[in-house]
């Protein structure tokens, strides 16, 4: 028979049996199969608890715990705090693979075995000191500070310690006092003595108070500290002008001269002890005297005779004999009178002056002749000669007369001292003696500055009819002359007449006079040949040729409207006819 177990099919220890054409396997603990040839899976009913994981063996299986568990199917929970891992009397609570420990108070860390610091998050304040304890700790203050962590200052000033009224302001373990004006000292205990430094001057007394002092002066000092020396010059007790010196509670005068006492009260007597002589009386006066001196003396004390002789009041040459108070003239022979001040003899009886000059008495025999213009000498016997200053120009002949000369002017010169030519341009001139002259027509014109005007009659004849016309002709007033020359010239002037013949004589003849007047405004023309002050003088009717009747109608003695018009149109005819019959 074969041996079906011959070739040991049956593996993993299994026992083979052999049969008829078969075999049997006896599989030892741990396989199945027909051979014995599979493991059986000892793990597949998950043996392992609490996630532990299995691993399979033979027959068995190994379970491998996660941290925390135990025992072969790792049902067990590790108990981690069998081995009291908690110090410090710290709780231990089991945990999975942990415990946590329940520190008691000042304990730390996990085990509880860490005394935990209460002093590092420094608890004591203000420089305090801290010890640790067992979930505590301990502050040690510095002076001043009190409380659990010696955060309270201590309040210095509870107790009061400023005395009188001073103001505590608390430190550190101390306190300071502000005290009250007139304290002094840590506690205010200390009332300032003021007059301590001696505030009071000029010897005066201090007396202390609170915050304060009192000064009693010395006699002649003030103010607060004494220091101010009183000033009795003030109320000005000297006086009549004393000058006051301010002493100490006192004073005293220097007197002006003349004044004396304590005030300068007393006024000297200079007259005391001092005689004035010849009956003369003292009058005192401010430092000194005068005396007053009875007639006839006089200097100080009245010790000289006045000699009232000196001022000579005798006249006339008489001795003058001085007296007291008094004199007496003797005179010479012909003066008699207290001062020989009355001449007995008229040294004017005897007409002793000239020519009409006036005599006046004179002293000591003597007489004045005060004479008439044109005398001269002490009797006014001289007639003063006018020509001695040539007055006459251009040849002239002067003869003198009463206060006045004449000239005789040579041919071809006029005027009252020769000085116009009878050839000038113009009819009418100005010389500078101020005489105007018309010498070359029929007409003779004379006219003379009389006060600085002058006024010209032109006088027409025509025919048997007349008329006069004032005429001012634009010459110069003055020109330098005085009374005395322009009366002279008035004089010769009317004496003067000067005529020309030309071919109408027969019809016209013009005579020229000077007269003494005041201007008329209205009347105001110049003659041809003189500047005219208004050249352009209106015209009007009369503007035309003048015939006999015009003159008639226009030209009167008397004054006229349009007279002066007239006039001045008829004399510019008559010079324009003149004029050509010169040509």
């Amino acid at each position: 028979d074969i041996d079906e177990c011959a070739t040991t099919p049956c593996q993993n220890g299994a026992t083979c049996t052999e049969g008829i054409g078969t075999y049997t396997c006896s599989c030892a603990t741990g396989y199945s199969g027909s051979d014995c040839e599979t493991n059986i899976d000892d793990c597949a009913a998950s043996p392992c608890l609490n996630g532990g994981t299995c691993v399979d063996g033979i027959n068995s299986h190994t379970c491998n715990c996660v941290p925390g568990y135990t025992d072969s199917d790792c049902g067990t929970d590790i108990d981690e705090c069998a081995t009291a891992p908690c110090q410090n009397g710290g709780t231990c609570t089991d945990g999975i693979d942990t415990y946590t420990c329940n520190c008691v108070a000042g304990y730390t860390a996990g085990d509880c075995g860490t005394d935990i610091d209460e002093c590092a998050t420094t608890p004591c304040q203000n420089g305090a000191t801290c010890t640790h304890g067992i979930d505590t700790y301990t502050c040690s203050c510095v002076i001043g500070y009190t409380g659990s962590d010696c955060q309270t200052n201590i309040d210095d000033c509870a107790a009061s310690p400023c005395l009188n009224g001073g103001t505590c302001v608390d430190g550190i373990n101390s306190h300071t006092c502000n005290c009250v004006p007139g304290y002094t000292d840590s506690d205010c205990g200390t009332d300032i003595d003021e007059c301590a430094t001696a505030p009071c001057q000029n010897g005066g007394t201090c007396t202390e108070g609170l915050n304060t002092y009192t000064c009693s002066c010395a006699v002649g000092f003030t103010d607060g500290n004494c220091e101010t020396d009183i000033d009795e010059c003030a109320s000005s007790p000297c006086a009549n002008g004393g000058a006051c010196i301010d002493e100490i509670n006192a004073y005293s005068c220097d007197c002006a001269a003349g004044f004396t006492g304590s005030d300068c009260e007393t006024d000297i007597d200079e007259c005391a002890g001092i005689l004035c002589q010849n009956g003369g009386t003292c009058i005192d006066g401010i430092n000194t005297y005068t005396c007053s001196c009875a007639p006839g003396y006089t200097d100080v004390v009245c010790s000289t005779d006045i000699d009232e002789c000196a001022s000579s009041p005798c006249q006339n040459g008489g001795t003058c004999a001085d007296g007291i108070n008094t004199y007496s003239c003797s005179c010479v022979v012909g003066y008699s009178g207290s001062d020989c001040e009355i001449d007995t003899v008229d040294e004017c009886a005897s007409n002793p002056c000239q020519n009409g000059g006036d005599c006046a008495q004179g002293a000591m025999n003597t007489y004045t002749c005060s004479c008439v213009a044109g005398y001269t000498d002490s009797n006014c016997a001289t007639d003063i000669d006018e020509c001695d200053s040539n007055p006459c120009q251009n040849g002239g002949t002067c003869t003198d007369e009463i206060n006045s000369y004449k000239c005789s002017c040579i041919s071809g010169y006029t005027g009252a001292d020769c000085s116009i030519g009878e050839t000038a341009a113009s009819p009418l001139l100005n010389s500078p003696e101020g005489i105007a002259v018309v010498t070359s027509a029929a007409v003779g014109l004379t006219a003379a500055t009389a006060l600085g005007v002058v006024v010209v009659i032109l006088k027409v004849s025509m025919k048997g009819m007349s008329a006069v016309s004032k005429l001012k002709p634009s010459m110069g007033g003055g020109d330098g002359f005085d009374e005395s020359q322009r009366n002279s010239s008035r004089e010769k002037l009317h004496r003067r007449t000067s005529d020309d013949d030309i071919d109408d004589a027969s019809d016209i003849e013009d005579q020229m006079s000077i007269i003494d007047e005041e201007p008329n405004e209205n009347e105001d023309i110049s003659l041809p040949g003189t500047p005219d002050p208004s050249p352009t003088f209106e015209q009007n009717e009369n503007s035309k040729p003048l015939s006999p009747s015009d003159i008639r109608s226009e030209i009167d003695f008397g004054p006229r409207k349009n007279g002066p018009l007239v006039a001045k149109q008829y004399y510019t005819q008559f010079y324009n006819k003149l004029h050509s019959s010169q040509v």
